[in-house]
């Protein structure tokens, strides 16, 4: 957690761009390993946390799934977020994680309203990350060495509030006939 932390802040990252409500860490937590992963958590971060299901709520029962993608680490802190299984939003799993591990893209998702600001529009930004850094060549490949991602979770009208438009367009004109400008 605080590994994490000293990188966002070190990065200035919302300073640097505009809407950036907050970066997490979510890996991939196979079934089998969910009970360590969860006992690791507690060690180095809150005591109370578990991995939740969004319908079901923090103190809900966990659905049984194959992997659960949990919010791991989270910057700015937001203790109500941490332990969502992201995997519990299906169209957020299906057309968001999914294909960002397959493609081994970055991938944008709708647009949501998050649980920490339930006023505010957002969208995700979702990178994969694979062991030792790698990008697999092959879908197969990205599926065994996938490790989990870096979301950024953007506020869309502070990002499009916040950008400079004149400094981004710029427009010029040529007069390409003989001696012109």
């Amino acid at each position: 957690g605080n590994e994490w932390r000293s990188m966002v802040e070190l990065q200035d990252l919302a300073g640097r761009y505009p809407g950036l409500w907050s970066l997490a860490w979510i890996p991939r937590v196979e079934r089998k390993n969910l009970a360590a992963f969860e006992s690791s958590a507690r060690a180095q971060g809150p005591v109370s946390f578990r991995i939740w299901d969004l319908e079901k709520g923090p103190s809900g029962p966990l659905p049984s799934r194959e992997e659960y993608h949990p919010i791991a680490f989270i910057e700015p802190s937001q203790p109500a977020a941490l332990g969502l299984d992201t995997a519990s939003r299906p169209r957020y799993f299906q057309e968001v994680i999914l294909p960002a591990r397959n493609r081994a893209e970055v991938v944008l998702s709708h647009r949501f309203q998050p649980v920490e600001d339930r006023k505010n529009i957002s969208f995700g930004m979702v990178a994969p990350v694979y062991r030792n850094g790698s990008r697999p060549a092959s879908v197969e490949d990205r599926r065994e060495a996938y490790l989990g991602q870096v979301s950024a979770l953007i506020s869309a009208g502070r990002f499009f509030n916040g950008l400079d438009f004149e400094s981004l367009l710029r427009l010029a004109a040529y007069d390409d006939s003989e001696g012109g400008t």
